[in-house]
């Protein structure tokens, strides 16, 4: 009880000190000092994706710099490019293949190459797209209550999971995957998640209905607890317990924004939807 006790210390004082870091960025640099901040944060989730997804491949280290090198291009593709984005982006696909075939192409007796380009590709749009949604909120109109909307539903659906788990859970949800994931944290985190975004929405996006707030706060608990089970998923295959060591009683990047990876498109464009 008492480690229980110590852990959960570790994680609320960790949480203080992102937040704290957060909030002075912002107070200091307003929205283009956290779009930056973000991308720092991207780029660390990219590099504990490529330390994570290509442990179990035998593949040369010089891959895994080309492939932090072309999620960097994206990032910055999908953050500044208009409309024509998504042609940037195949093309820095296609780079990114053809210089992953010359990098290889002494390896080709290695049965995991094909494996790791199925990942890598993979990696390119979970590492460099869909995190980057969650700084394209802040150049909405009304952009910083959208961002707080997201952070709200994601991390509060954590903190409802986590106690809701903790207090009432037994039934597994997916002990292949997440141990200690449960059925009951599962509801008490898409709950909570409802709760903080309606309450934000009621206060602060006083154009969208109650229902349509319930809505975005349900799609978003959803596609956040995904997100956290995929990158459940990719440390189980790994063989490892924290995707990083950045925040002590968390783990790493991953392991605290997975669920923003997932939820963030969806937020973003519901937004752009609905004119904000």
């Amino acid at each position: 009880m008492n480690l229980q006790a110590s852990s959960l210390s570790l994680r609320i004082i960790s949480a203080a000190i992102a937040l704290l870091v957060l909030f002075l960025v912002n107070y200091f640099f307003q929205a283009d000092g956290v779009i930056a901040f973000g991308l720092l944060w991207c780029i660390g989730g990219a590099v504990e994706f490529s330390q994570i997804a290509f442990s179990p491949l035998s593949v040369s280290p010089y891959l895994r710099h080309w492939f932090l090198l072309v999620c960097i291009l994206l990032m910055g593709l999908t953050l500044y490019s208009s409309g024509i984005a998504h042609t940037y982006w195949f093309v820095s696909v296609t780079i990114y293949l053809a210089g992953a075939i010359w990098f290889t192409r002494n390896s080709i007796e290695n049965p995991k190459l094909l494996a790791f380009l199925g990942i890598s590709s993979l990696g390119l749009i979970y590492c460099s797209t869909l995190p980057i949604f969650s700084l394209l909120l802040l150049r909405l109109n009304n952009g910083g209550i959208w961002f707080t909307f997201l952070c709200g539903v994601v991390f509060g659906g954590d903190i409802a999971a986590y106690f809701g788990g903790k207090l009432l859970g037994d039934s597994k949800l997916m002990p292949n995957i997440s141990p200690n994931k449960t059925i009951v944290g599962a509801i008490s985190g898409a709950i909570g998640s409802s709760i903080i975004g309606y309450i934000i929405g009621h206060f602060w996006l006083t154009t969208v209905s109650s229902a349509g707030l319930i809505l975005l706060s349900l799609g978003g608990a959803l596609l956040a607890q995904s997100g956290d089970l995929f990158k459940s998923l990719l440390k189980r295959v790994a063989d490892r317990k924290d995707s990083g060591v950045i925040m002590p009683g968390h783990g790493g990047i991953l392991d605290r924004l997975d669920g923003i990876y997932f939820a963030a498109p969806f937020v973003y464009w519901a937004a752009v939807a609905l004119g904000h």
